[in-house]
């Protein structure tokens, strides 16, 4: 199956952001995935199956944040041994 992809502006209860979208067919129905909700601030509550404001997460280097872990790790070690 092959599908068309667009950036689309996407709102939910007031918040708008562009998200990436798979363009469907016109017997399909539109669905929102994980991706475009945590894009939007959002998770789905498993219990009550209701959306929820999710707080934003800080999006680091990888390579950075390894460098500064074995930096503390180092200096910890070198304290007390």
């Amino acid at each position: 199956m092959t599908r068309g992809l667009a950036l689309g502006e996407v709102e939910i209860e007031g918040v708008k952001r562009p998200v990436l979208v798979a363009i469907g067919g016109d017997e399909e129905a539109p669905i929102i995935g994980y991706t475009a909700l945590e894009i939007l601030g959002f998770k789905v509550n498993q219990i009550t199956r209701r959306l929820e404001r999710t707080p934003a997460v800080e999006l680091v280097d990888v390579r950075e944040r390894r460098k500064q872990l074995h930096s503390y790790i180092y200096i910890t070690r070198r304290r007390f041994f």
